[in-house]
């Protein structure tokens, strides 16, 4: 049986896959504990990708993850599976995280 590591970084690495297959060059920062977990880069448009097989970040975790972005002059986006874990879905993040509530994003197309 899988553990939530394995099961993350298959995610992760399904990313990674799909975006190299658009053509991006990809970074995986497996196990560094850092807001990003990928790294893409495309004719100058630099993307950090954050994966959430559910989609969700806490606020904290989302506010560090969009700030981290902005320093680095990168696209913030969250990857997420699809349904029934099927494909993965894409959005980027819009704004800062304040409390509960919607997340502020909106459709990314990789």
């Amino acid at each position: 049986m899988a553990t939530n590591y394995q099961r993350g970084a298959d995610f992760e690495r399904r990313c990674a896959k799909e975006l190299e297959g658009k053509g991006f060059a990809v970074v995986r920062s497996a196990g560094s504990h850092k807001p990003a977990d990928l790294v893409a880069m495309l004719g100058g448009i630099v993307v950090c990708v954050q994966c959430k097989s559910d989609g969700r970040l806490g606020p904290e975790e989302w506010n560090d993850f969009w700030d981290w972005c902005e320093r680095a002059g990168a696209v913030p986006v969250m990857a997420e599976k699809g349904p029934r874990g099927a494909g993965v879905i894409w959005r980027e993040l819009t704004g800062r995280k304040g409390g509960r509530g919607r997340q502020p994003m909106k459709e990314w197309e990789a």
